[in-house]
C-alpha cells in the first residue's frame, strides 16, 4: 500500500475515533440528564418538601392550621395514611386538571399534587369525597396505594386522618379496596355518587378486591384514587370511612 493510501486510512481512523468519542460523550450527557430528571421528579414528589406546612396535632389541644394556610389559597387539608409514605397537603382547584401537573406551590411538576375532586365540598362534609394522586414509583404520592392490594397489608394499615384547614381532624378507617374504570359515574361523578350512596356501596361490594368487616352505611366515605398504568382507564381505589363524624 502506498503512502497516500496509508494517509487515507489514518484519516479515516481519526474520524472514526472522533465520531465514537462524540457518541460516548452524548451517551454520558444523556445518562446524566436522565438521572437528574428522575431525581428531580421524585424530589418533587416527596412529602418532605411540604412537611413544614403540616399542622401539629396534640390530643386535647386546638389545632393551629395557620401554617397550612400559608402554603396556598387552594389548600383544603392535610392527608396522612399511617404506616405509609402518604403524608401530603390536599389541594382543590377549579377543575380536576388544575393540580394534575402542578405542585402545591403552583409550579409545574410532573408528579402534580394530591387533590380532592373539584365538585366535592372543600370542607370534606360530603357523604363521599374523591381524592386523586399520581401513581409514582418508590411509593411516592399515591404509588403507596399499591400495597393495599394485599389484604394482609390492609388489615395492618387501617388508619389515617385528614386535618382540614378549619382545624378539624377527620379520623379514617380502611373499609374497602376496589378497581374501577374512569367511565364509572357512580365512582368518579361525585355529585351523582353523593345522590346515590346506596348505588355506590353496591358498586363497592360488586367490584371489590376485598372489603373489610366495617360498617359503611350512614358514614362519610373517602376514596383515594390512582391509575394502575399509564395506558389503562382502570383505577385503584382505596376507601376509608370517617370514624368520628
Amino acid at each position: 500500500m502506498g503512502t497516500k493510501g496509508k494517509k487515507v486510512i489514518r484519516a479515516i481512523d481519526r474520524i472514526t475515533d472522533a465520531i465514537l468519542m462524540i457518541f460516548f460523550a452524548l451517551c454520558l450527557v444523556l445518562g446524566l440528564y436522565i438521572a437528574y430528571d428522575s431525581y428531580y421528579v421524585y424530589t418533587q414528589a416527596s412529602s418532605d418538601r411540604m412537611s413544614g406546612f403540616k399542622p401539629a396535632v396534640a390530643e386535647g389541644e386546638n389545632i393551629d392550621t395557620g401554617v397550612l394556610k400559608e402554603l396556598s389559597k387552594d389548600v383544603v387539608g392535610w392527608l396522612t395514611i399511617d404506616g405509609t409514605s402518604i403524608d401530603y397537603p390536599v389541594m382543590q382547584g377549579g377543575s380536576n386538571t388544575d393540580y394534575l401537573n402542578k405542585d402545591p406551590y403552583g409550579d409545574f411538576s410532573l408528579s402534580g399534587s394530591i387533590f380532592v375532586d373539584s365538585a366535592n365540598a372543600g370542607d370534606f362534609t360530603d357523604s363521599y369525597s374523591l381524592i386523586y394522586g399520581h401513581h409514582m414509583e418508590r411509593g411516592f404520592m399515591f404509588g403507596a396505594l399499591d400495597d393495599y392490594r394485599d389484604e394482609a397489608f390492609g388489615n395492618t394499615h387501617t388508619t389515617g386522618r385528614i386535618i382540614t384547614v378549619d382545624g378539624r381532624v377527620i379520623e379514617l378507617q380502611l373499609c374497602a379496596v376496589i378497581n374501577a374504570l374512569t367511565t364509572e359515574g357512580i365512582v368518579f361523578d361525585v355529585r351523582y355518587a353523593n345522590r346515590n350512596i346506596e348505588g355506590l356501596i353496591e358498586y363497592i361490594n360488586n367490584n371489590k378486591i376485598y372489603v373489610r368487616d366495617v360498617e359503611i352505611d350512614g358514614v362519610r366515605l373517602y376514596a383515594l384514587s390512582t391509575c394502575t398504568s399509564s395506558t389503562s382507564q382502570e383505577r385503584l381505589i382505596v376507601l376509608f370511612r370517617e370514624v368520628n363524624g
